[in-house]
């Protein structure tokens, strides 16, 4: 919770940066339940879409087997979601571009939209992500590594992109910090020097190492 952050930020004050921060989910199609939430006061706001519109699973809990979950079918409908929360505006980084091939699909089939994403991401400052936990997921149908692929983070630079993230969304103590440095690697590799973070929601920036 922000309350038992903002206590663990006053233990270690001096020794370790604590930030708080929150992950919206499909942030646009509940607007009154962010704003909600938004009355915390957070360092940072990351916004992602992991369910398609429409669907009761998560993006990787879909059967791609199926007729209706087809790649070709679905994926525009995810970036149509995600042209949604990057019209909406209220997040500093976007987690995006789930991974490189889904089921033989690549993502760049849907390159008008993914353009649209990125620039208006450049356009308006914010930072994209770049997720850890891709080599975490090996499933039938999915195998990749870093989300997005590097393919997307060059694309993002020449776009106009100053701003990425890394976090390696883990779910347990074990994967805290797993693959940052091949996220760093990943950033280096796109053209950008340094990586961001937040505080009171303004972007900072380290260079990297």
């Amino acid at each position: 919770s922000v309350f038992e952050t903002v206590k663990v930020r006053k233990v270690f004050e001096g020794q370790l940066a604590v930030a708080t921060g929150v992950e919206l989910g499909c942030p646009a199609r509940n607007i009154d339940a962010v704003n909600d939430v938004m009355k915390n006061k957070f360092d940072f706001v990351l916004a992602s879409v992991h369910r398609i519109r429409g669907k009761k699973k998560g993006f990787y809990h879909l059967d791609y087997k199926r007729d209706s979950n087809r790649p070709e079918l679905l994926m525009p409908r995810y970036f149509d979601d995600i042209i949604e929360t990057v019209e909406w505006n209220g997040f500093d980084p976007l987690r995006c571009f789930p991974a490189e091939q889904l089921a033989d699909f690549s993502i760049m089939q849907c390159r008008d939209q993914i353009y649209y994403i990125l620039e208006t991401l450049a356009r308006n400052k914010k930072a994209l992500e770049i997720n850890t936990s891709g080599g975490r997921i090996v499933t039938e149908d999915i195998e990749t590594s870093l989300f997005p692929p590097l393919e997307i983070l060059k694309l993002f630079k020449k776009l106009g992109g100053e701003y990425v993230t890394v976090g390696s969304d883990a779910h347990n103590a074990y994967d805290v910090g797993r693959g940052i440095a091949d996220a760093y690697d990943a950033a280096l590799a796109a053209g950008f020097e340094y990586v961001t973070y937040y505080e009171g929601r303004v972007p900072l920036q380290l260079k990297i190492e």
